[in-house]
């Protein structure tokens, strides 16, 4: 069977016009992951631990630091950090919505909407940042206090297997 040039024509038609409901379809879950992500409030919380993130990073250069670092150096780099995170974030949305997209059927994604419109859900959103900070810096002090132990299992094994020398 030979195909015409109107028979493929005709044929991709029918194709696109099968796609156009996949695709409207497609289009209304990104739409709803957006909404979700506005109801969740993760844009602001993303944005405040990051900031969160590179206070505990300025904290530590300036204790760990032999020199001084000035006040002023501190607030260049603090600015030129929110500019960066200010400006770039729309990309780190846009990979939130696809692993939303990847991990949840639209009907899950309708359902969480759901739940972020209900009281709880609301006070969920309003509850995260501080509920983030306070889990944040719980496992900081939580691995602080593993460290020693974690260092004198390692050098356990190390002995029993002879990597070091037991002291005598």
């Amino acid at each position: 069977m030979e195909l015409t040039f109107r028979s493929l024509v005709t044929v991709f038609m029918v194709l696109l016009a099968l796609s156009f409901p996949a695709l409207a379809n497609e289009n209304a879950k990104i739409k709803d992951i957006r909404t979700l992500l506005k109801l969740s409030n993760a844009e602001n919380i993303g944005l405040q631990m990051a900031h969160a993130v590179s206070q505990s990073v300025f904290d530590a250069i300036q204790k760990s630091s032999s020199a001084k670092v000035p006040p002023r150096a501190i607030e260049i780099v603090k600015d030129e950090m929110a500019n960066l995170l200010n400006s770039e974030f729309s990309s780190l949305m846009n990979t939130m919505i696809k692993i939303y997209d990847d991990n949840f059927s639209h009907s899950e994604i309708k359902d969480l909407t759901t739940f972020y419109r209900t009281p709880t859900g609301r006070k969920t959103v309003a509850l995260m940042p501080s509920i983030m900070q306070k889990s944040l810096s719980a496992g900081q002090s939580w691995s602080k206090k593993l460290i020693p132990k974690f260092q004198e299992a390692i050098l356990s094994r190390f002995r029993e297997e002879g990597l070091i020398k037991t002291e005598e």
